[in-house]
């Protein structure tokens, strides 16, 4: 039985479920255990949050305290201090604030939010601008063992005591 029939089930037999009396109710229980799979304590949960659901709909999750200003506040920040870690942008945040004020999205009330701010927060609003500006491919070199095979490594000059002489490869670092 798919997922998507045990809700269209579930939704059917909720309202008799808890419309009837205690000995209906263990049938009902029993029968909705045996189509769906589930035990008795997980049916139990089932029907208690579908019907608080249907009572009370869906409750919102907490509300973020930093709206997307704040957030925009301190990628640019970020970036005009070079990308620098979150404890010390922390203690570095109110002596940029004194010279960022003609900023036009710099408020008070995100002046006071972004003066309150702790690391961890400054890390988990950073974490998609630092995604976003991650580079990656900048190597050069591929690997493979044709060019082991095709450059000679000379291990004859190997105890030099005199200036002057150099050996190198070609790998770009």
């Amino acid at each position: 039985m798919s997922q998507q029939a045990k809700r269209e089930y579930l939704a059917q037999i909720l309202e008799r479920y808890w419309n009837s009396n205690k000995t209906d109710k263990g049938l009902i229980l029993d029968e909705f255990c045996k189509v769906c799979g589930l035990s008795r304590k997980h049916a139990i949960r089932k029907l208690r949050r579908a019907r608080n659901r249907q009572l009370y709909g869906v409750r919102p999750g907490p509300r973020p305290k930093y709206d997307q200003a704040v957030q925009d506040v301190l990628v640019r920040l970020w970036l005009a201090m070079r990308k620098c870690c979150s404890k010390k942008m922390v203690v570095a945040i109110p002596k940029w604030l004194e010279y960022s004020s003609s900023w036009e999205i710099m408020t008070d009330e995100v002046r006071a939010k972004l003066l309150e701010i702790s690391p961890a927060t400054i890390d988990r609003v950073l974490r998609q601008p630092k995604r976003q500006m991650q580079i990656r491919g900048i190597s050069t070199t591929k690997q493979g063992s044709f060019r082991k095979t095709k450059i000679p490594i000379r291990m004859h000059f190997w105890d030099i005591n005199e200036p002057g002489h150099m050996q190198s490869d070609t790998v770009a670092h």
